[in-house]
């Protein structure tokens, strides 16, 4: 997430924060860069965001070399159950994952599309 016309990082940052979080069924979220470092976290959670980054970075990591062992195409997502948070669905951005909480005890494609077609207008 770069800032936009000279805003600072941070407003970049609280704007995206407002956008995502209007989204019907988003519980929280959290982004970060694929090093690691956290960018922005809003979450209800008592789980410590870096601990989750951690776990989204490390089930890309994972995922990616399922990709090259088995000859599969690109991910577009994935999904994280735990009893604590729910539904986490982390998806790669460019250089970022985003991870997005859903509270929902069943997969949930049209909340999935939702995050998709927010992800895609921020892009353009």
């Amino acid at each position: 997430m770069h800032a936009v016309k000279g805003q600072p990082l941070e407003i970049v940052q609280e704007e995206f924060a407002g956008k995502i979080l209007q989204i019907q069924g988003v519980g929280g979220f959290i982004l970060v860069r694929n090093n690691g470092q956290l960018l922005i976290s809003k979450t209800d959670m008592t789980t410590d965001p870096q601990a989750l980054a951690a776990m989204m970075i490390l089930s890309c990591q994972d995922s990616k070399s399922l990709q090259s062992t088995m000859g599969l195409g690109r991910y577009h997502y994935l999904m994280v159950t735990q009893e604590n948070i729910g539904k986490l669905y982390v998806f790669p951005i460019q250089n970022h994952l985003l991870g997005v909480i859903h509270r929902c005890p069943d997969h949930d494609p049209i909340f999935v599309k939702r995050i998709r077609q927010f992800i895609h207008g921020m892009a353009s």
